[in-house]
């Protein structure tokens, strides 16, 4: 996920309820991935309690701050994302994490256009796009 989404989980609201429904639902195999500067975006937008709730529930990784940040310089060495948000994309790549809840457009081309062959990255946006939320088999 963004930062830009966090408020839809923190407040649930009528886009976030379903992901965070599908994060929570011990029958189903998901998790919310960060790190880096991504963790300290999420917690600076509110959703520390949010977090905390996913990890007590076991749907919370984290990947090593130092290796995501390697990846991130890289993407900006290589000036190869539009987006603000280099460390979304580079914990996608890292990760194998195929699905991101955002609605910033200028993400979701650097998204598209860093996907690997067969792991396309797909981008949930609002509750229309539940059919998205399946299970995850990342990291």
């Amino acid at each position: 996920m963004d930062a830009n989404s966090a408020h839809e989980l923190s407040n649930r609201t009528l886009d976030g309820l379903p992901v965070l429904r599908w994060l929570l639902d011990p029958k189903r195999r998901a998790a919310l991935i960060l790190g880096g500067k991504l963790a300290r975006e999420l917690d600076k937008a509110g959703l520390g309690t949010t977090l905390v709730e996913l990890n007590r529930a076991g749907r919370l990784h984290r990947v090593v701050d130092d290796m995501l940040e390697r990846h991130e310089e890289e993407l900006k060495a290589r000036a190869s994302c539009v987006s603000d948000d280099p460390h979304v994309v580079a914990l996608t790549l890292m990760t194998g994490c195929t699905l991101v809840f955002t609605k910033d457009r200028r993400l979701h081309k650097d998204l598209k256009s860093h996907s690997r062959p067969g792991r396309r990255v797909a981008i949930y946006q609002k509750a229309s796009h539940a059919r998205l939320l399946t299970s995850c088999d990342c990291m």
